[in-house]
Order: C-alpha cells, then structure tokens, then sequence
C-alpha cells in the first residue's frame, strides 16, 4: 500500500475502506483523539485507530492509525506522520539546522547587528515628511511674551539643551528684534530636559488649523482581523522631526534667558 509522508503531520491516518482491503474485518479500538484538520477549523472525531506493522527492509515498527470515514479521505492516500517516517528511516528531519533561502550570507539579528548596518538610520535627528507651514487667520496682530525666570539650579540643564539643538540644527539663534516671540517651557522627567515653546497666548490664537476627518479605531480594527504581525515606530524627539519654512519659523521664535532663538520647537 502507498502512503504519503508529511512531515508536519503528527499522526498517521488511513480510510475505512483502505483498512478493508488490507484486513476485511479489522479489530478497531477507541481513539482518544480529537483531529484537526489543514483547512478545517472544525475538530473531527476518528472512527477508532489500529495497530498495523510495517516493514522497511530488515526494520519493523507496529504503528498506531486514526481510521477516518470515507468521505473525509476521498482518494487520498493513507498518511504517514513526520515522527514515524523518521522511525522506519524514510526521513532525516534536522530541526537543529537553520537554512537560508537566500544566496547572501546569513546575518544573525542582534542589536549590534542593526547597528551597525543601518548606521545611518540611527544619526541625529531627521525629519518626517514635508516642510510644515503655519496660515495665519486675517487681520491677526504679532504677540510677544516677557521672559520666564528659570531657577537656577535648571539653567545648566537648559543651556546644554539649546546648545545641543543649534548644534544638531535644530535651532538658530536670531540676533534681530522679530514680531512674534513666545516664552520657553520646558518638560523635565527622570530621563528627558526639554525646552519647548509656549504657544498658548501667541501663535495659537491666530494659527487656521485645517480640519481632517480622521477615523475611528472601531472603523481600523476591523480591517486588522486576519492580521497576524503587528509592528510599531517610535520616534526620537518626536516634535523636532518636523522642519519649518521661513515664515512659520518667525512664528515659533522663542524667548529665552539666553536671547532669542527659531526653529522646530
């Protein structure tokens, strides 16, 4: 008799009217299994399993057999599970061994791995997407805040912060008198200093923001229910990513204890 050997199988299985041909009355006994079958989410239930001895060469194994109907296996040959395949010697299964497909040498992914790889991708800041311009509402009027007093203790903390924006481009210092200016605000926590602007009384009032219908996470979440991978982007300074023109630069011009500076905050 033909079997067909898959190696992902972990059982052996065999049709009644096979079982027939090679035993007209089989002795059959209770499975205690529940199959699942490829492509079938429904559970089926053998109608009991059998012990067959078979021969390959000089070796012989008594294996156990789930007997399924007739009309579950059709046409199709008895099947030989990858374990017992391995048994009679007919397959080497190598679990052990990793190989690729491709015909470049195989990396193995670590984090100094993609390091070192991507290098570029892990410099400075960068931005993302196009350069941002700010519409001001008609009939608006420039605003300028008086200065902020930084405690002391914190003025160290906020100049290396400055420092290190103008060093990355971030920032410019502006040496000329500008219409808009707003006070700094910065957000410290255990691991990040910040210096942001504070728009609350100047460009907010005047900015036209446009207006996009966004969708719901109910309307998302459904078009995600085959969806098997997931994977998500942070960024780093998240706000800085997002570069100015010249006229909405003006806008953000920030007042500091050190003078004032433009930019991307």
């Amino acid at each position: 008799m033909k079997f067909q050997i898959d190696t992902a199988a972990t059982c052996n299985t065999i049709s009644q009217h096979m079982l027939k041909d090679l035993h007209p009355e089989p002795k059959l006994t209770r499975s205690p299994y529940i199959l699942h079958l490829y492509g079938n989410s429904k559970p089926l239930k053998p109608l009991g399993e059998v012990q067959l001895l078979c021969e390959q060469q000089d070796h012989y194994e008594t294996l156990v057999f789930q007997v399924l109907p007739d009309h579950i296996m059709g046409s199709k040959p008895a099947l030989l599970s990858g374990g017992d395949s391995e048994h009679l010697g007919l397959v080497t299964i190598e679990s052990d061994e990793v190989y690729s497909v491709s015909s470049l040498p195989s990396v193995r992914l670590t984090r100094e791995a993609v390091l070192t790889k991507y290098a570029d991708n892990f410099k400075g800041i960068g931005f993302l997407g196009p350069t941002v311009h700010f519409k001001l509402k008609k009939d608006t009027h420039p605003a300028q805040m008086p200065i902020h007093r930084v405690p002391i203790t914190k003025r160290a903390k906020k100049k290396q912060a400055i420092d290190s924006y103008v060093k990355a481009g971030i920032l410019k210092k502006v040496n000329e008198p500008t219409p808009w200016c707003s006070n700094e605000l910065i957000c410290e926590t255990s691991k990040k200093f910040r210096v942001c602007i504070d728009p609350s009384q100047t460009v907010h009032k005047v900015i036209e923001r446009p207006v996009y219908q966004m969708p719901t996470l109910p309307e998302q979440l459904q078009k995600l229910n085959k969806a098997k991978c997931f994977s998500f982007a942070d960024v780093r300074e998240g706000f800085l990513h997002l570069p100015l023109d010249d006229e909405s630069s003006y806008l953000t011009t920030m007042h500091t204890y050190y003078g004032r500076y433009q930019g991307r905050i």
